[in-house]
């Protein structure tokens, strides 16, 4: 029996007669609703209380306050979301490919308690004459390679630049991992150039599921 519940079942007893019983709940700032007691025995004026009606109030009363108690542990024990950024070692990163492979340009682990959605985005700039840009997982694309004939070989879904100026990255994407440690990283997929990008951060929030 919870504290609590002692305290209440001492404030009920009170010469043998059940006046009236007030259940008060601490809700912490979340969205915790109270559990309901459900009926109770009831007297009449002059009627001799039964014990075990008497009993079976406490009993339903205590039960109440056990379970909103226990709901509420549970509720501040559960992970809550958090964010994130991951910046680069340096301001203006880039790298030049041939071989039209995916190549982190930086990363770092994160750790996830629970299963949990990670919402990802990349912002800066970056400058390149025809280069994807995406996540990587544990220095793994996410985005697979297009099997269409006019895109065969190409990534599906990734950020694409071919400008010969600075444009916004623009980048976002969610993805669900069960629990674990992560690398999250940003890479690029160059189509026989190089791909610069400057000023840019990797950003995440991480959403436990349940």
């Amino acid at each position: 029996m919870s504290r609590a519940s002692q305290l209440l079942q001492r404030s009920l007893v009170a010469g043998g007669l059940i006046v009236c019983a007030a259940v008060l709940i601490y809700a912490p700032p979340r969205a915790i609703f109270a559990g309901q007691v459900g009926a109770l025995n009831t007297f009449q004026a002059g009627q001799i209380a039964d014990a075990s009606a008497v009993n079976d109030n406490f009993t339903a009363i205590v039960t109440a306050v056990d379970d909103n108690a226990a709901d509420i542990a549970a509720l501040e024990a559960a992970p809550a979301l958090f964010t994130g950024e991951i910046l680069p070692p340096l301001s203006w990163w880039n790298t030049t490919s041939n071989d039209q492979t995916w190549t982190e340009l930086w990363g770092d682990s994160v750790i996830l308690a629970v299963d949990s959605i990670v919402l990802v985005s990349v912002n800066g700039h970056w400058l390149s004459n025809g280069s994807f840009g995406g996540l990587m997982i544990d220095g793994a694309p996410i985005h697979e390679l297009s099997s269409y004939p006019d895109l065969a070989g190409l990534p599906m879904g990734a950020t694409y630049i071919n400008a010969g100026v600075w444009d916004p990255v623009g980048y976002s994407v969610s993805v669900e991992l069960p629990a674990g440690t992560y690398r999250l990283g940003f890479g690029v997929f160059c189509q026989n150039t190089t791909v610069s990008v400057n000023g840019g951060g990797l950003y995440y929030t991480v959403i436990p599921k349940g």
